[in-house]
């Protein structure tokens, strides 16, 4: 990472880690394609399975996707980084902190529990997908 970055430059971050550049991008002390950059090297590869924690893999996934922003003259298409309006607000990023932050204490109250509900959640969402692909 740069110099002078407040991102944690690890082999594998931990909770605390990922929580603290969650909020550094929300204070505005680091970037959205700096908070991609470095967590690209979990997420765009297999580094991501071996880390333990299921809460620091799933910020991960949210942290590097919040420099997204639509593709100029391309609905439905988005792209890492481009300049333009992201698709999720600062306010958003700040909302979706706070979801994570209540599901990882949901999570350490019953980690089996909260795993077998957010199992079902996948597959009541894959359901609903699929119903929607056979109407069309």
């Amino acid at each position: 990472m740069m110099q002078n970055n407040p991102l944690p430059d690890v082999t594998a971050p931990s909770r605390a880690e990922v929580d603290a550049c969650w909020l550094a991008l929300i204070d505005g002390r680091v970037s959205r394609s700096a908070v991609h950059e470095w967590t690209v090297k979990w997420v765009e590869s297999e580094s991501l399975w071996p880390i333990q924690d299921p809460m620091v893999r799933n910020a991960l996934q949210h942290l590097h996707g919040f420099d997204l922003v639509s593709v100029p003259g391309q609905p439905g298409t988005v792209r890492h980084s481009l300049s333009g309006p992201y698709l999720r607000s600062l306010f958003q990023v700040a909302q979706e902190y706070k979801e994570w932050r209540r599901n990882c204490d949901v999570y350490d109250a019953d980690p089996e529990g909260y795993m077998r509900s957010a199992k079902e959640r996948a597959r009541r969402e894959m359901a609903h997908l699929e119903a929607r692909e056979d109407d069309s």
